[in-house]
Formats: structure tokens, sequence, C-alpha cells
């Protein structure tokens, strides 16, 4: 079978002049975009205060950290990274141990998916955290707390650990979003329909709760999709030999064990038991 990529069809042929630029070099359009957007918030960093008092009250508290609403959709979040994770794994499973069941789903867009959210919410967005160092809204003095402010990208060094910039829930919220690579072609339009506002909806609600600023979730967005990109290329290019290698992997190293598992009689005569003493 030929090698699909994960493009949702006529795209190309329906796209105007920009819609076109970001189709035909996707990596230099998301790139450009994060470079702009970084310079923007670390030009006017009065842009992320702006945002975030949006959501205080006359005190400068954050009041809607109580919402019962908005507390669902942030649990939703939290619910559906390791049910996916699951999912995919249990995928996985049966392409390595079951391959004669045939699964619909090709072993590489699985892998795809799992290496989008390891690598944004497990090895970027940590990195960036502990490197800058910067203090959440809530903690901030403009908003009662002690920490002192930081723009996005300053090396501040206001905050030890699990610090604000960039947002791992933004990120996570935006690398489910690869799950789309795994529905039929016709699927993919709606899905992202349904789920762009939704991972938008779950990034700005950190922004309600102060927990994060503006630029922590646009930031996390933009990286999360350049990693995405180039995770697709690699995997887009090598999709039959990862398809290969995981099919039946599972039985083919259980066939290796066996094999090197001496049989019963002939580990009597390597391994021969000690006399029993008298």
């Amino acid at each position: 079978m030929a090698h699909q990529r994960f493009t949702i069809p006529g795209a190309a042929r329906r796209a105007g002049p920009l819609p076109q630029l970001c189709i035909e070099r996707p990596a230099t359009v998301l790139f450009s975009a994060l470079a702009a957007a970084s310079f923007v918030f670390m030009a006017a960093p009065g842009i992320d205060l702006a945002a975030s008092r949006i959501f205080t009250d006359a005190a400068g508290a954050f009041h809607f950290d109580a919402n019962p609403a908005l507390l669902a959709l942030r649990d939703l979040n939290r619910l559906l990274l390791p049910l996916a994770v699951g999912l995919l794994l249990a995928i996985l499973a049966m392409h390595a141990a079951r391959p004669e069941e045939g699964c619909s789903v090709p072993a590489h867009r699985v892998l795809f998916v799992l290496s989008v959210i390891a690598s944004s919410g497990g090895i970027l967005v940590p990195l960036l955290k502990a490197v800058t160092g910067r203090a959440r809204p809530d903690a901030v003095a403009p908003f009662g707390g002690e920490a002192p402010f930081s723009a996005a990208w300053q090396l501040s060094g206001a905050c030890a650990r699990n610090c604000s910039f960039p947002s791992g829930e933004a990120a996570s919220g935006a690398s489910l979003l690869a799950l789309i690579a795994l529905l039929p072609a016709r699927a993919r339009v709606p899905a992202l329909l349904v789920g762009v506002p939704f991972a938008m909806a779950v990034s700005l609600n950190r922004v309600a709760f102060g927990r994060h600023f503006l630029s922590d979730v646009v930031v996390a967005w933009l990286v999360t999709a350049l990693a995405a990109l180039l995770l697709h290329r690699f995997f887009a290019a090598h999709g039959r030999r990862i398809d290969a290698g995981v099919r039946g992997s599972a039985q083919r190293v259980r066939r290796r064990a066996r094999r090197r598992v001496p049989r019963p009689e002939i580990a009597g005569l390597l391994f021969p038991r000690s006399p029993a003493r008298l």
C-alpha cells in the first residue's frame, strides 16, 4: 500500500496566496510567527499584564478560578491526555502483538502523535520553564504577589519550579490536535473545527485563572506546532519502515526468546542438578 501523508484533500487547490504559502512552506511560516509573536511580547510586555487584568476584580485578584464551568473544562483537558496516551499505546500493542487483526491506524501515525505529546509537554516546555524561571501571574507584584514581573523569554529566575513560561496545559491541548492525523481524510476538517476551539478555550482558561500569561499560551502553541511539523516530516518520510518494524515485533521478540532458552533435556546436561544431600 502506498504511504499516505497527513493532508487535507483539496487544501492546496482551494487556498489563496497566504494559505498557499502555509501549505508550501509551513516551517518558515511557523518559525516566522513564533519570532514575530515573541518580539511583540518582549517589546510590549504590557500586553501580558493587560490581558491578565481582564480577569481580575477591582482589588487585582483573579476571580475566575472558582468558576465551576471553567474548573470542569480544566479537569476535562487533564483527563483527555492520559486517556489519549493509553489509547495510543493500546493501538501500538495491537500492532506489535496481533498484526493479523489488521488495525486500520498505521503505527507510524500513532508514534507521531505520541512523539508530539512527549516532545512538547515532556521536553520543550519543561526545559523552557526551567531556563526562564518566569513567575506566574497570580504570584507577581502587579496582581498582589511578591515576585517581580518578567517579560516573555526573559531569564528571570523569579520562579524556582513549575514556572509560567510557556504553558504546559496549552501545549498539551495543542498537541492533542495531532490526534487528527489518525482520522480518515474526510473527518479531519470537522475534527479541526471542534478541536481548535476546544484547545483554545482550555489554553485561555489558564489565563483566566491567573496561572499563565497570554504570551505563555501563544508561545506554547507555536512551539508545539513547530515540533509537530518537524516530527511529521520525519514520520511521513519513514512511515513504511516504522510500520514494518512495529508490526509483529512482540511476536518476533517472543520467538527469539524461545530460541535462546535451552530445552529441558539440554538444560539438564548443561546445568546438572546437585545430588541431594543425605
